[in-house]
């Protein structure tokens, strides 16, 4: 069906650990943003260095292959570019971006990405009372800009009675 071709594909591991490429179908898919947050549907859960997804789906629901689950409900359609690493993985990973910059700056990677600014951003929220309608909107700004920012908020009323926050 043409349908599928326009969806994008990934590389997920089948019951024998060999990677094969499948059709991501949640890729179109979304949570509605008013049921994201509703904590009677979701379990909060911190992510801890030895966790994959089947393992969280394993102690959740007694059953690995619900790992989409964990990764539908998080907004993650890959489980090898979207889950966090590992430390060792983040390490290296560190290492391989960073080791050219530290060096000639005479740092190790480790302290040079903790002193280091990459860049700076604001971000702005809006709320919408009527729909329950959150977004953010995060862009990058040069230095004198962030160091000049001043939270503030401000609401707008509307003639139904809604109220727009930003």
């Amino acid at each position: 069906m043409k349908y599928f071709n326009t969806l994008p594909t990934i590389n997920q591991p089948d019951f024998n650990g060999n990677y094969i490429t499948v059709t991501n179908l949640l890729s179109r898919a979304y949570l509605l943003p008013s049921l994201q947050n509703n904590v009677y549907l979701f379990y909060k859960y911190n992510i801890k260095d030895s966790d994959k997804p089947e393992s969280i789906a394993y102690k959740y629901y007694n059953n690995q292959f619900r790992y989409w689950q964990i990764m539908y409900a998080n907004g993650l359609f890959d489980a090898n570019a979207d889950w966090p690493m590992d430390y060792t993985n983040f390490m290296i990973y560190m290492n391989d971006k960073y080791a050219v910059e530290a060096n000639t700056a005479s740092m190790d990677v480790l302290s040079y990405t903790k002193n280091t600014v990459h860049h700076y951003e604001q971000s702005y929220t809006t709320f919408n009372s009527n729909g329950s309608q959150k977004q953010t909107v995060t862009i990058e700004v040069d230095q004198d800009t962030y160091i000049n920012v001043q939270p503030y908020s401000t609401s707008v009323s509307f003639s139904d009675g809604s109220i727009a926050t930003k």
